[in-house]
């Protein structure tokens, strides 16, 4: 069982995301923006971060690099409806950020396992 953090602004992605992380087996916290999911990561130790790019307050961008800057490191799996599969630029932004996977919205149930089982066993 993992410790899984997922960051979205959307109250509904938010509780079928956790409904369906849940199912796997893993403990899930959840936060509405970049702002509460640093003050979640200050406060509890997660294996992983879920993380959409696009959110009020800190985005996803703005979130990556203060986790990735800070003294904790957490493997991020970043989620948006502006990406799509094949597209280079999202191999790059992964590369860039230090994600380890790239989810494009919307996506299924096993699409979800099959990215936090590749990054919980380190394949991802």
């Amino acid at each position: 069982m993992a410790r899984i953090l997922i960051v979205d602004d959307d109250d509904s992605l938010r509780t079928l995301l956790t409904a369906m992380v849940e199912s796997f087996g893993h403990e899930v916290s959840v936060a509405a923006d970049g702002e509460q999911a640093l003050e979640a990561v200050r406060e509890t130790t997660f294996d992983l971060v879920l993380l959409d790019l696009v959110m009020p307050n800190k985005g996803g961008i703005e979130t990556i690099m203060a986790l990735s800057a800070g003294a904790t490191r957490v493997p991020v799996i970043i989620m948006s409806a502006n990406i799509r599969d094949g597209d280079e630029s999202v191999n790059r932004l992964v590369e860039r950020y230090g994600a380890k996977a790239a989810l494009p919205k919307p996506f299924d149930r096993d699409r979800l396992a099959g990215a936090l089982d590749a990054v919980l066993t380190g394949a991802g």
